[in-house]
């Protein structure tokens, strides 16, 4: 049972290695063991977080009944609502059950690994590693673009490294996220230069020191000021380092003119238009459950009647595929029933918020579930893990391993 464990810990944290060759870029492989994980576990661990995924997840049949997507397409979808709670399900029968956590070196290997990989390909090979990916990877070293590391484009990378930096602000002391936290955000700014990434880290920052300045936190006020003093200092710098690059242009665009953001660059346009769907659903159809397959066809039907000319340009509109993101998406499926996702979100946060790195990971979560990411990738259920075990007392690493080979 350890090594299933294990193994099932090892996919969560290489979503992207492709074993089965299906064709997509998030693999399942973390699924099909978070299945065998609750088939072989008695008495398992419920909480409400996960009842209400696992409702969620019981919508689909009529989802998919009325679906205007092709069957491989709806079968993605159905598999995106049942890898969050399934994942989720397995991550916290293990944790709890047996007191399991990730061993800090263990976490740390895996930092260095993607940085290792991500080194190589800018510096050596730009192909090196990509063979353990679907279809190699895009977007290497293009336009701008950084290396992708072990994940299939560097967007992806990108956002990988804040999941990581999540779950390090949940599992481990101040003392090792000094180490690990700063490894990620040079990954995240100088390998993977994932401008949809790099802004959405300055989203959350900016909104965590915003609570804490309505919070009176004078510590978090003088911190901000030196933080956008020292911004001020080195921009001149790093603007000239970067800008070429996608993030260099995309951000100094935004300095200059923060509407122009979608129009400046497609792919950022695509996103932001993908993270605001909800409010589109909400103001044009009463926020009532859109389906799946309508997205596409909702979003020209808005720029054929010239709504929101700045956001939905020919180009965008033109380029605007499949709805990514977590949280917006499925706000824009089930309209106001699928406010039980941030709900089920909130709730497996909701005992440690108090704690200001656990009030950062879960700001810094919730704006990632924004952007592109698909549910199926197992790092969202095994954060949620994470996060919803936090309150229990941390077992002596040796009583782990014991206590895993007993389950």
């Amino acid at each position: 049972m350890r090594g299933l464990i294990y193994l099932f810990v090892f996919f969560c944290f290489f979503p992207y290695i492709d074993i089965i060759n299906i064709g997509t870029d998030t693999q399942p492989n973390a699924l099909l063991l978070s299945a065998v994980i609750l088939f072989t576990v008695k008495n398992k661990r419920l909480n409400t977080a996960i009842v209400i995924l696992w409702l969620l997840f019981f919508l689909t049949p009529f989802l998919a009944a009325f679906s205007d997507l092709s069957h491989f397409e709806t079968l993605k979808n159905i598999l995106n609502y049942l890898s969050a709670p399934m994942i989720y399900f397995a991550a916290y029968t293990v944790f709890s059950k047996s007191g399991f956590r990730m061993p800090f070196k263990a976490f740390l290997l895996v930092v260095l690994t993607y940085m290792f990989v991500a080194y190589m390909q800018m510096y050596h090979d730009p192909k090196f590693g990509t063979l353990l990916l679907n279809e190699g990877a895009r977007g290497v070293m293009l336009g701008g673009r950084g290396v992708v590391s072990l994940c299939p484009e560097p967007a992806f990378y990108g956002s990988i490294c804040l999941f990581f930096i999540v779950f390090s602000l949940l599992q481990f002391s101040a003392r090792q996220n000094l180490l690990t936290v700063p490894l990620l955000v040079i990954q995240l700014v100088f390998f993977s230069q994932s401008a949809t990434s790099i802004i959405s880290l300055l989203v959350a920052l900016a909104l965590f020191f915003l609570i804490q300045l309505f919070k009176l936190r004078l510590s978090y006020l003088l911190t901000s000021t030196v933080l956008v003093l020292l911004i001020a200092a080195f921009y001149s710098g790093l603007s000239k380092t970067y800008k070429e690059s996608r993030a260099g242009i995309l951000i100094e665009e935004i300095r200059q003119n923060p509407m122009l953001i979608a129009t400046v660059d497609v792919s950022a346009g695509v996103r932001i238009t993908s993270s605001i769907s909800p409010y589109l659903s909400a103001r044009h159809n009463y926020f009532l459950p859109m389906g799946w397959g309508t997205y596409k066809s909702f979003i020209r039907e808005l720029h054929q009647s010239h709504r929101y000319p700045k956001l939905l340009n020919k180009y965008i509109v033109m380029e605007i595929g499949r709805l990514g993101g977590g949280i917006n998406m499925i706000l824009f499926h089930l309209g106001f029933l699928g406010l039980l996702f941030p709900a089920a979100i909130y709730l497996a946060f909701r005992k440690s918020l108090g704690r200001d790195k656990v009030m950062l990971a879960f700001i810094i979560f919730v704006v990632i579930l924004f952007t592109q990411f698909q549910l199926m990738h197992s790092m969202i259920g095994f954060i949620l893990a994470a996060a919803m075990v936090l309150p229990t007392s941390i077992i002596q690493s040796q009583t782990n391993r014991d206590n895993v080979n007993q389950l």
